[in-house]
């Protein structure tokens, strides 16, 4: 199976730049083995890694900064120091993305590994995951979509509101059986975005946007809220 992580690498409020990227995650489980193999491909790098050292590095990048996370890739990838590098010059969206390849991918372990897709729908829309840390103070969230609010009537929208970096996208693949799920989520970093940013060649005003960012928010609160009841 592979996992995609896309959005726009530039603080949209700081630079009006649009330049989308791609992360991935390859998670390869040999016949007979117990545990998988990855592979992340990122810019121009592809890092093959083992299973401890997967699981070593998702635990050393949790809520860190973008410079702690370079210097955890330098401990983790000491024979990776062009990747562990670049880290030092991508933006904090960028590294935000990185981070959320890992939170995801520790969402949905056990599916990602036997590619079971019918699970992995049940885990990615109207949901949302923690970024648990050692540290004090509030935790970050990504937030999952409502299947209902992907539609083609909405992708207008959605796709402007990865361009200024209130949403980010994730495929599932599971390349075996052909079969794809695309979500879309409220990334950890949630940046300030002035409302006229909302508008676009196909939302001149910027209001429909707007509106249905607003919907989104409203699902979101509704979803921790039922969870913050019903969770003991």
């Amino acid at each position: 199976m592979t996992i995609t992580i896309e959005g726009n690498r530039h603080s949209f409020q700081l630079s009006q730049q649009i330049e989308n990227i791609g992360i991935e995650l390859d998670i390869i489980l040999p016949e007979g083995a117990q545990a998988p193999n990855y592979q992340i491909r990122s810019e121009q790098f592809q890092v093959q890694l083992d299973a401890d050292r997967f699981n070593e590095l998702s635990e050393s990048i949790k809520g860190k900064s973008p410079l702690d996370v370079s210097l955890s890739l330098q401990r983790v990838l000491p024979n990776q120091p062009l990747f562990s590098g670049s880290f030092l010059r991508r933006s904090q969206t960028e590294t935000s993305l990185f981070q959320t390849l890992f939170l995801i991918y520790n969402w949905v372990d056990i599916e990602a590994k036997y590619s079971q897709m019918q699970s992995i729908n049940s885990k990615v829309y109207d949901d949302f995951i923690m970024d648990y840390a050692s540290r004090v103070g509030s935790v970050p969230d990504i937030y999952f979509l409502k299947v209902q609010r992907i539609s083609t009537d909405n992708m207008n929208y959605i796709q402007r509101l990865v361009q200024i970096n209130l949403l980010a996208k994730a495929t599932f693949t599971a390349q075996a059986f052909g079969h794809t799920i695309t979500t879309y989520f409220i990334p950890l970093l949630k940046p300030g975005v002035s409302k006229e940013y909302f508008s676009s060649a196909n939302d001149k005003t910027g209001d429909k946007t707007y509106k249905f960012w607003k919907q989104i928010l409203a699902d979101r609160d509704a979803r921790l809220n039922y969870w913050s009841i019903n969770r003991f």
